[in-house]
């Protein structure tokens, strides 16, 4: 696979085993905690904050095999989709001040309470905000999430409707609702 702009590697439908195998990953998580509580926040521009983790893990990995990195794929995965797991509006008064500084810790902070993490994992989650957390990433897996992290972001904020069509139709929105749909029929 060769990309030659952003906008094609955002928009790429990629449904074959790269895609498989990232929501196997994506659906693992999902079914282990409460990352479905993050659909309720927004991040930047419009998206919810699981879109905007699931875009930042799901594009890592796509980098990572594309440059045909040598990493721990699963690690990358878990660490991206929780990097912003802080499960609270940012954007409201009662919050807590600095949230740049201060949500990489929450968020490892929330994502300890229901797993148990690797220490890529925990570096990914915690070090995501380089430079503007003073920590440099220590993994190569927490360096690309740092990087497509920002990426995504610029592209969210360009992009605010929907910024990733595929990924929102094809796994948020899916299993959003197979949990809201398992969740009723349980009642």
């Amino acid at each position: 696979m060769k990309f030659h702009s952003l906008k094609k590697f955002f928009e790429s439908k990629n449904t074959d085993s790269v895609f498989i195998w990232y929501r196997e990953h994506y659906s693992d998580l999902y079914a282990q905690c409460g990352i479905v509580n993050m659909q309720g926040f927004t991040q930047h521009g419009k998206t919810s904050c699981l879109l905007h983790c699931a875009a930042v893990s799901y594009y890592s990995y796509r980098l990572a095999l594309n440059l045909r990195l040598r990493l721990n794929y699963r690690d990358l995965i878990r660490g991206g989709l929780l990097h912003d797991y802080f499960l609270y509006n940012w954007r409201e008064p009662n919050t807590p001040k600095w949230h740049g500084f201060s949500h990489p810790k929450t968020a490892l902070k929330n994502a300890e309470a229901e797993l148990t993490l690797t220490d890529v994992e925990r570096d990914v989650i915690v070090n995501h905000m380089f430079p503007l957390t003073l920590t440099p990433p220590k993994y190569r897996e927490s360096a690309l999430v740092c990087l497509i992290d920002k990426i995504c972001c610029v592209h969210e904020f360009f992009h605010r409707k929907n910024p990733y069509p595929f990924l929102n139709d094809n796994l948020v929105k899916d299993t959003t609702s197979e949990r809201i749909f398992t969740q009723t029929t349980e009642i």
